[in-house]
């Protein structure tokens, strides 16, 4: 405790310097920088060139780099953290002001490299880049359509999910089972991130047989269940 209270004090000591005469706090609404590689990867694929947007996104992105040449999540974290930097590289490529042969660029690419290519990134990572059409989606979708349907009183159902985590997880299944992609006119290419040379790469965790047979259960119940 006597290692934990004086960072407690000093957190304090910020609230109250911070707080207004109202006693109200007004700080900006700020995180970290995957909303910023989300909407300069979403303006690029709708063809919305708002080139004064995309370059102050892109500012903001290279402002958070590590001096290492990558991104963290917490400026405690002791390497880079690979889904961000991912999620990062992918977004400056996107909006045609970075090249892959620039040396902070690299620096990235490397990174990325070195920690597994893209099949090590965050599932969430790798369903953006599925969307946006840089590799195939998985044979089989990691929770099929007719989850949705599963009734309040079975062990496991949607409003188990916090609302925050529905908001995400309705459309990404609605997508899973169109198997949706779009693809920008000017998109770059990360194929020489795929470290593999299965034809569906970042998803090998869900060929196995074990993944199989509890999609095939999950999907057999929740039709028995709802009736079809």
């Amino acid at each position: 405790m006597q290692h934990v209270q004086p960072e407690i004090n000093r957190l304090t000591a910020i609230l109250q310097n911070s707080q207004g005469k109202d006693g109200s706090w007004h700080d900006p609404f700020e995180t970290n920088i995957v909303v910023d590689a989300y909407m300069i990867i979403l303006l690029r694929v709708l063809e919305n060139d708002d080139e004064k947007l995309i370059q102050s996104l892109v500012k903001r992105i290279e402002s958070k780099r590590d001096p290492s040449g990558v991104w963290k999540l917490f400026a405690d974290e002791k390497e880079g953290n690979l889904s961000l930097t991912t999620e990062a590289y992918y977004a400056l490529l996107y909006s045609g002001l970075k090249k892959k042969e620039d040396p902070d660029m690299r620096k990235a690419w490397r990174f990325i490299h070195e920690k597994g290519g893209l099949k090590q990134t965050k599932m969430f990572t790798r369903l953006m880049l599925t969307v946006t059409g840089q590799y195939k989606w998985p044979v089989l979708f990691p929770i099929p359509i007719e989850a949705v349907l599963l009734p309040p009183t079975f062990f496991v159902n949607m409003f188990d999910i916090s609302i925050y985590a529905r908001a995400h997880f309705m459309p990404l299944v609605l997508l899973g089972e169109k198997k949706f992609q779009v693809k920008g006119i000017n998109a770059p290419d990360l194929s020489d991130l795929y470290q593999s040379r299965s034809p569906d790469p970042e998803w090998e965790e869900m060929r196995s047989n074990e993944y199989r047979s509890l999609f095939s259960r999950l999907q057999t119940s929740t039709a028995a269940l709802i009736g079809l």
